[in-house]
């Protein structure tokens, strides 16, 4: 990265990695950082840990929106990056923290409170019941040692109201607020259309992993099958090479050899190729706090099939898809078959719903109006203008 790429700026986010496997962390501050640059803010976004093989820059490097001043892959061995970090960070009106049980955060959120410079943190979903959950000595020693001034001091910024209900009372509800997250607009405006005589193409699109039941899905395809439905599932991600190949194991012991299909990690025109062939959008996740996959689908006009526990799909309307609590095998072939009867109505209803909730520059306005000032939570007290002073 060239030597000038840690500067000056209005704004300054921090993610933890920028690599692909990190799932929506990693692409959100992305989105984030391109969104907010479009909307003529100073931003630039730096990743704590270097570059590798699997960055996303190397899929939206040639993206037109791509910032003047590319984002950086901090060195882990140059100490010298880290101190020009810091400089960064005390020439910012605001700190933006993507992530949470890291253990930078705490420090670069107490080295920017000293200076009076605002934290604002997205946790990702780490604060969320279901993540709380895990991994908990790691967790109270975090919380001990960092967690409990990052909560007392810094605003709080998550994708849904799902979310929001379920961050620790240790945070005042005051200083969180809903901004929701983006998608794409896709490069065709419309739906392929559908009739039961043509195979209905289901698509997962996400990090692969236990939370996101794809073992319902894979079943759901089977009742499909089973009740006389052409159905072909799509399964696009990474994670585990053993989950996913209990999966695979799985998908064989159900007879679904050739009609579901484990295509790995996709991104760039090939992810547009994917969902621009895709029917129905399915996620029965166990805990989504926000679901990117779910929004990025939307965009494209495909009606979804998701659980009550994904965030993004807390409006959506069943005319559009469906919300199924406790999902089964059964009630998600049960939802695919009704929207299939009613695929062109359900196609426009979730285009149209997309755009209002999903669109990058709405998005960015609800981010700009959520940065607090070094005055306190009150957004209109900050200038946003590029290069302009701190309050």
């Amino acid at each position: 990265m060239a030597p000038d790429a840690i500067g000056k700026s209005t704004i300054t986010q921090v993610v933890n990695t920028l690599a692909r496997s990190d799932g929506g962390p990693a692409r959100h501050s992305l989105e984030v950082n391109f969104a907010l640059n479009r909307a003529g803010k100073d931003v630039r976004l730096v990743a704590m840990k270097g570059a590798s093989s699997d960055s996303l820059l190397h899929e939206m490097s040639s993206r037109e929106d791509f910032p003047r001043v590319a984002p950086t892959e901090l060195d882990t061995r140059s100490w010298a990056l880290y101190k020009r970090l810091l400089r960064q960070i005390s020439n910012s009106q605001v700190l933006i923290i993507h992530g949470y049980y890291l253990w930078w955060v705490p420090l670069i959120a107490l080295y920017a409170g000293a200076q009076r410079i605002p934290v604002v943190v997205m946790p990702h979903g780490a604060l969320t019941r279901y993540d709380r959950h895990k991994s908990r000595t790691k967790k109270f020693i975090f919380n001990l040692f960092g967690g409990w001034l990052v909560n007392s001091r810094a605003h709080f910024v998550v994708a849904s109201s799902m979310e929001k209900e379920e961050l620790p009372d240790s945070i005042a509800r005051q200083r969180i607020t809903v901004v929701g997250a983006g998608a794409e607009f896709p490069r065709t405006p419309s739906r392929p259309k559908l009739r039961f005589e043509q195979p209905v193409q289901l698509v997962t699109l996400s990090r692969i992993a236990k939370k996101k039941r794809l073992d319902l899905v894979l079943e759901a395809t089977r009742v499909l099958m089973d009740r006389g439905v052409d159905a072909r599932l799509t399964i696009a991600g990474d994670g585990s090479s053993d989950y996913i190949a209990s999966l695979k194991s799985l998908a064989d012991e159900l007879g679904l050899r050739g009609r579901a299909h484990f295509v790995g990690p996709v991104g760039g025109t090939d992810k547009s190729t994917l969902l621009e062939s895709s029917h129905i959008f399915v996620l029965p996740s166990d805990d989504e706090n926000f679901g990117l996959a779910f929004a990025e689908a939307a965009m494209y006009g495909i009606p979804a099939v998701v659980s009550d526990r994904v965030g993004a799909a807390g409006n959506l309307p069943e005319k559009a898809g469906a919300r199924i609590t406790s999902p089964n095998a059964q009630t998600i072939a049960d939802a695919v078959m009704r929207l299939v009867r009613n695929y062109p109505d359900a196609a426009d209803a979730m285009r149209e719903y997309a755009r209002e909730e999903f669109s990058w520059p709405s998005v960015a306005q609800r981010w700009i109006d959520a940065l607090p000032s070094r005055r306190g939570w009150t957004p209109s007290h900050i200038n946003l203008t590029p290069g302009a002073p701190r309050d």
